[in-house]
């Protein structure tokens, strides 16, 4: 039934713990299925129940590739891109901030983007960014 002994370990963990576990199962088409397990049991049996979340999995995976580009690609640019939030709080600038700035890649996070905003540029940064959080955009 379980293709991997670590499956029968987590099954053995799952039932100590009265835990749910995930393992993969192949199907009469020998396709990996993945199927997370809730494990129930009484004084003399183990109720097992399985769903098949193959499809979330796949989903996950996908969307894990996405990102891991999406990192290499901003972790690559040569220009700075800068992640705020609605109060202007710094939450993430990319890596080429330290050969542009001088900044390291976190020196800045958690300070609000004004901290460095040259104080003659203020004014009109701050009116263009008090619009944008009210009414929304991309400006």
């Amino acid at each position: 039934c379980f293709e991997d002994v670590s499956d029968w370990n987590s099954l053995y963990n799952a039932i100590q713990a009265q835990q749910s576990f995930t393992s993969t199962l192949k199907n009469a088409a020998s396709k990996p299925t993945w199927i997370e397990w809730n494990v129930t049991f009484t004084e003399d049996e183990i109720f097992l129940f399985g769903r098949n979340i193959t499809e979330r999995k796949e989903v996950e995976e996908v969307l894990r590739i996405s990102e891991e580009r999406f990192r290499s690609l901003v972790h690559n640019i040569s220009d700075i891109i800068t992640l705020i939030d609605a109060n202007g709080v710094i939450q993430y600038q990319s890596a080429s901030l330290k050969q542009i700035m001088g900044y390291n890649e976190n020196e800045l996070k958690g300070k609000t983007i004004f901290e460095i905003i040259h104080p003659d540029d203020l004014p009109p940064v701050l009116a263009n960014f008090k619009e944008l959080v009210t009414k929304g955009g991309s400006g």
